[in-house]
């Protein structure tokens, strides 16, 4: 049994297939320079159709097949004119709160996490339960919340050095999901956590971001941050890069203690 498909994988190559690049079943397939040779009626037509229609055409049917990838697409369109952006800013900004992130958050939190997927044999909720209440002894997961929504989430984690706390923190994870990206969401989370390690006496923030991030680097360049050669971590990240994994940069940021306002 073999498969006609659509994508960048070529049928003779023996790439592995997402299921949803299957657009048909067939029983016997011919190469013959771009066309196939398919031998049962209905296949056989629809294969050389879907072959002979324009890139174009075959995007769009792909689009009324599985509608969410059009309105993703949609969405991305919008969310880079101005005017969205402004709007939307003037609008969320109303609303919008920075707090904790409380026990009721967290069957959202794994599914934005992807826990499901780095613990597929293991409930998820119950895996990030177990996550959230070590993260809490040392530091945050810090939301925000839009109108009960999680439009962000920051994870803080403070350094500890012999055992004890230290006046160092690390930026763990930072995300904002698609609806409410490119409305300064990332920007709003890492101030506010700024501030909040401010009042806790913290003097530096770190984290470490994927070197062909651009868009993650530049958020954190725009937030105070600057790339940092880092000799304690060099090693672990060389490690990284001659296993063939994505490089990673570290940024930090120095805080500057509160003035006292008379």
């Amino acid at each position: 049994m073999q498969f006609i498909f659509r994508g960048d994988a070529h049928p003779f190559s023996q790439e592995r297939l997402a299921s949803r690049q299957i657009v048909g079943r067939v029983f016997k397939v011919q190469r013959n320079d771009r066309s196939f040779v398919l031998d049962r009626g209905f296949w056989r037509f629809a294969g050389r159709l879907w072959i002979l229609l324009p890139s174009i055409i075959r995007q769009m049917v792909m689009n009324c097949i599985y509608p969410e990838k059009f309105g993703t697409a949609v969405l991305n369109w919008i969310q880079q004119r101005n005017w969205y952006r402004v709007l939307m800013r003037s609008i969320i900004f109303r609303s919008i709160q920075f707090r904790e992130a409380a026990e009721k958050d967290i069957p959202f939190l794994s599914h934005l996490f992807a826990y499901q997927r780095h613990y597929p044999d293991e409930d998820p909720v119950h895996k990030l339960r177990d996550h959230y209440h070590q993260i809490c002894k040392t530091g945050w997961i810090c939301i925000a919340d839009y109108r009960g929504q999680i439009a962000g989430v920051i994870v803080l984690n403070q350094e500890m050095k012999l055992n004890q706390s230290s006046r160092h923190w690390r930026i763990t994870r930072l995300i904002v999901r698609h609806r409410f990206r490119r409305l300064g969401i990332g920007q709003y989370l890492i101030r506010q956590s700024i501030e909040r390690i401010q009042g806790e006496g913290g003097l530096k923030i770190q984290l470490f971001v994927f070197r062909d991030n651009q868009a993650a680097i530049h958020l954190y360049e725009k937030t105070g941050f600057k790339i940092e050669a880092h000799p304690d971590c060099q090693t672990m990240l060389d490690e990284e890069t001659r296993k063939g994994r994505r490089s990673r940069i570290v940024m930090s940021q120095q805080i500057h203690k509160k003035s006292k306002s008379n």
